[in-house]
């Protein structure tokens, strides 16, 4: 019980909020990105594949930052990277059609959607002693799942009534993906 103070010092908070707000835009995405492209004439179809694209690379994406940090012996750069990218494609995605929400699209699915990858690899680093891992990835799973749901709650709210705010909504998540980028760069772990 004593060695679980670790999941209130401030190096496990800077490690566990971006993972949160990771899934907070990815599920906007999931959850509004069909909405927001419909609105802007794209097909009910075609706004689904559209939207779901990025987690199609995320098949690829994901193996690939696997290696690429056993490679490099770090996993930092690689949470650092796909934060950074993943709020902006998001507002993109919101707010914009043609070549770059492509653009954007299959920058998200080859460079932010390993990243979850990237965290649950770094996670025993950061909690420091490997005993702690089993209350670890319940603490983890936690996290992500208040990050899911939080990201469906706050759009919803940001969205409005009508379903309209779509800049609001972009700004908010790209805003949430640098912060995040932030947190990631100040935390302690390789």
């Amino acid at each position: 019980p004593g060695d679980w103070r670790v999941f209130f010092k401030p190096n496990t908070w800077l490690f566990l909020v971006p993972f949160a707000i990771f899934q907070m835009v990815l599920l906007t995405i999931l959850s509004y990105a069909p909405t927001a492209l419909q609105q802007q004439g794209m097909s009910p179809a075609q706004s689904g594949i559209v939207s779901t694209l990025p987690m199609m690379l995320a098949v690829v994406s994901s193996i690939a930052f696997g290696a690429i940090s056993d490679r490099m012996g770090r996993c930092k750069p690689l949470c650092i990277l796909g934060m950074l990218v993943l709020g902006p494609c998001c507002f993109v995605m919101l707010n914009l059609t043609g070549p770059v929400m492509w653009i954007a699209l299959v920058s998200m699915g080859l460079l932010a959607m390993g990243t979850p990858t990237v965290f649950v690899a770094a996670y025993p680093t950061v909690l420091g002693k490997p005993e702690l891992m089993s209350v670890g990835m319940g603490v983890l799973l936690l996290v992500q799942s208040l990050g899911q749901f939080l990201g469906t709650a706050v759009s919803s709210a940001l969205l409005g009534p009508a379903l309209d705010q779509w800049m609001l909504c972009g700004i908010v998540t790209m805003v949430l993906g640098l912060i995040g980028t932030a947190s990631v760069a100040l935390c302690r772990f390789r």
